[in-house]
C-alpha cells in the first residue's frame, strides 16, 4: 500500500500527457477557431456538467473522510494510503473549480488563447474525473478486501491496534486490542 512518491507523480504526469495528446489530436482533426467558438457557445452547458461533477466529487470526498474514522480508515492510514487518496480527492475538486471559472471567462471572451487554455483544462478535468472514479473503485476494493480478510482472520491489522466491538460494563469507549487497562 505504501505508494512511492514516484508512482504518484507518474500518475499525475500521465494525466497531463494524455490531456496533451487528446488536445493535439483534436486540434489536428478540427479547426482550433471552430473548437473555440463551439466551446464559447456551449460554455453554460459545460458549466452544468462541471458543477455536477464537482457535487459528485465533493459528496464522495465527504464519504471518504467519514470512512477514515472506521477501522478500515485506521488501517488505510496505518498503511499510508489515506494521504494519497485525500490528496487525489482535493485535487479533483480544485481542478473542477478552475474549470468552472475558466468556462465563465470563456463564456464572455471567445479569443484564441483563453479558448485554447480553457479547452485544454476542460479535457484535463475530464481525464482527471476518470482517474478519480478509478481511485474511488480502488478504495472500495481495498475496503472489500479489508472486510473479507478481517472476517476470516484477526491478523489483517498486523501490529496495528484495532478497536474491539465490545463495550465495557460502564459504557466506556471501546478498548484497543493489546491496550493496557488499569483494572486490578
Amino acid at each position: 500500500m505504501r505508494t512511492g512518491r514516484g508512482k504518484v507523480v507518474w500518475g499525475y504526469l500521465v494525466e497531463v500527457l494524455l490531456t496533451a495528446l487528446i488536445c493535439l489530436l483534436g486540434w489536428r482533426a478540427a479547426d482550433v477557431g471552430d473548437l473555440v467558438t463551439f466551446f464559447h457557445n456551449t460554455a453554460n452547458s459545460w458549466m452544468v456538467l462541471i458543477g455536477a461533477m464537482f457535487t459528485f466529487n465533493a459528496a464522495l470526498f465527504v464519504v471518504f473522510v467519514q470512512s477514515l474514522t472506521t477501522d478500515f480508515g485506521g488501517w488505510l492510514k496505518w498503511r499510508g494510503g489515506d494521504r494519497v487518496y485525500k490528496t487525489a480527492c482535493i485535487w479533483v475538486l480544485i481542478i473542477d473549480l478552475i474549470a468552472f471559472m475558466a468556462l465563465i471567462v470563456m463564456g464572455y471572451h471567445a479569443n484564441g488563447i483563453i479558448g485554447v487554455v480553457t479547452i485544454a483544462w476542460l479535457v484535463y478535468t475530464i481525464v482527471n474525473e476518470v482517474t478519480f472514479v478509478r481511485n474511488v473503485m480502488e478504495v472500495v476494493g481495498l475496503n472489500q478486501e479489508f472486510r473479507l480478510a478481517r472476517s476470516h482472520s484477526s491478523t489483517i491489522m498486523g501490529d496495528m491496534p484495532v478497536a474491539t466491538t465490545e463495550l465495557g460494563n460502564d459504557d466506556s469507549p471501546p478498548k484497543l486490542q493489546g491496550e493496557m487497562t488499569h483494572d486490578a
